[in-house]
């Protein structure tokens, strides 16, 4: 079976599409909390050492080229622009009894 064909009947029943959504969460929320974090431990402790400032400034660039990277991976996989196509009557996610 064609790699799109098979993606879009098990993303039309949610299983694929939660997998996705659940990676893609994970992905950007920990380093955005990294991010966030450090921020505001910087804001809070305007004397800290400078060793731990560079630190955690030092974690806070690499999370937020991690972040940068899953949303590039997240939209070359998902083009805003891409057409949406229609799922076939017959497709097995049309029964919604089940």
């Amino acid at each position: 079976m064609p790699r799109d064909q098979g993606c879009e009947e098990v993303v039309c029943c949610g299983e694929a599409a939660d997998c996705a959504y659940t990676l893609a969460a994970h992905d950007l929320r920990t380093p955005l909390s990294v991010i966030l974090a450090g921020s505001e431990m910087l804001r809070d402790n305007p004397n800290m050492a400078a060793d731990d400032r560079e630190r955690l400034l030092d974690a806070m660039i690499a999370e937020g080229g991690r972040l940068q990277g899953s949303i590039e991976g997240l939209l070359a996989e998902w083009p805003l622009d891409r057409p949406t196509r229609p799922i076939p009557r017959d497709s097995k996610c049309d029964d919604r009894s089940a």
